[in-house]
């Protein structure tokens, strides 16, 4: 694993559930469907196109710097960013840990194999992880990165819960930094 500071930057976000031109938008490109009340797919890279990853009314869609969507509970993204204009929110800079394929395998990652759902498929590069997050299956290439949001130990340093989600490379490389 590595530390890595996700940087400070001006992003695009609107709330679901409340009238804005970005959700509009969103809505009639179909990269965020309604999934019944209160209830939406949101189709980021990381889906299969086929289920998105599943937002309710009051969570965040936020536009990446490649332009694809991906959601986020409304007490996190509230607590992490600061509104600066219509639809446009800056996300404090935070250091994080970080895993990919290059590194030896750690406790953190064969936690997440054992008890979160990943999967490590060496057979392919395109669908090298998958895991359960955000109400679906979720995929991402062998040159992804696996993001780690928080890992909470027991009194023994023993992993009991990890918040997790992987990020594209291009995305990686465009808005973290690698500090250790």
């Amino acid at each position: 694993m590595y530390t890595v500071l996700k940087k400070s930057f001006p992003v695009q976000a609107c709330r679901l559930g409340e009238d804005s031109p970005l959700l509009k938008r969103l809505l009639e490109e179909k990269r965020i469907v309604p999934a019944g009340p209160g209830q939406y797919q949101v189709f980021s890279t990381e889906t299969d196109g086929v289920k998105g990853e599943m937002a309710c009314d009051g969570d965040f869609v936020k536009v990446d710097v490649n332009g694809g969507v991906y959601p986020n509970k409304a007490a996190f993204f509230l607590h992490k960013h600061k509104q600066i204009g219509e639809n446009t929110y800056v996300q404090e800079e935070q250091c994080l840990q970080a895993w990919d394929a290059q590194e030896p395998m750690c406790d953190e990652i064969t936690f997440l194999m054992q008890k979160k759902g990943l999967v490590i498929n060496r057979q392919s590069n395109d669908r090298y992880y998958s895991a359960p997050l955000w109400g679906t299956t979720l995929f991402a290439a062998r040159d992804a990165v696996i993001i780690f949001y928080s890992i909470t130990r027991d009194k023994q340093g023993r992993i009991m819960y990890a918040d997790y989600n992987f990020v594209e490379r291009r995305v990686f490389e465009k808005t973290y930094e690698r500090i250790g």
